[in-house]
């Protein structure tokens, strides 16, 4: 990542900075995403695959969306998400572990659309679920969705859902 602040200090001291707040979580390999004064978690906490939306500077919710998952790992390596949310400012993409795509809409958490790329392809989870990150680029989220008889990614548009282009 990059950061445009100067004049950060380089010493915390022999007790380190302060926590200023923290959050439970459920399973998962998904990273938090930090947007503007948000920051996105997205995990497993039960039968469900979570996202919650959080004040940057207090922790506090500001919204959830949940629902069901029924991804068990078959080596035991979790069974949570393990794509880090991604976001253009106005909306935020998640894909979980069960190929479960979906756009919400950042300040509300309002889901905008959904799609079952598991079903929808055919798509095993094989060894560890559904692991690769979506992009955003331009009007599309791309996926590489790895479907045994195509697509193997796919582009859809960040608004409707639509799938604009598959490859492969």
């Amino acid at each position: 990542g990059y950061s445009p602040e100067t004049h950060l200090i380089t010493s915390f001291g022999e007790t380190g900075p302060a926590k200023v707040w923290e959050v439970s979580r459920g399973e998962g390999y998904a990273a938090a995403a930090a947007i503007d004064d948000k920051v996105v978690i997205f995990h497993r906490s039960g039968d469900r695959e979570v996202i919650e939306c959080l004040e940057s500077e207090t922790g506090k919710r500001i919204w959830m969306h949940a629902y069901r998952s029924n991804y068990k790992d078959r080596y035991g390596f979790g069974n949570g998400p393990r794509c880090r949310p991604i976001s253009d400012g106005e909306y935020v993409y998640t894909l979980g572990v069960e190929a479960q795509l979906h756009c919400l809409e950042l300040s509300t958490g309002r889901v905008l659309w959904e799609r079952d790329l598991k079903s929808e392809f055919d798509l095993t989870l094989d060894f560890f679920g559904v692991g690769g990150a979506p992009l955003i680029e331009g009007e599309n989220v791309i996926v590489n969705v790895g479907a045994p008889e195509g697509p193997c990614v796919a582009a859809f548009d960040k608004r409707t859902g639509k799938m604009v282009w598959g490859a492969g």
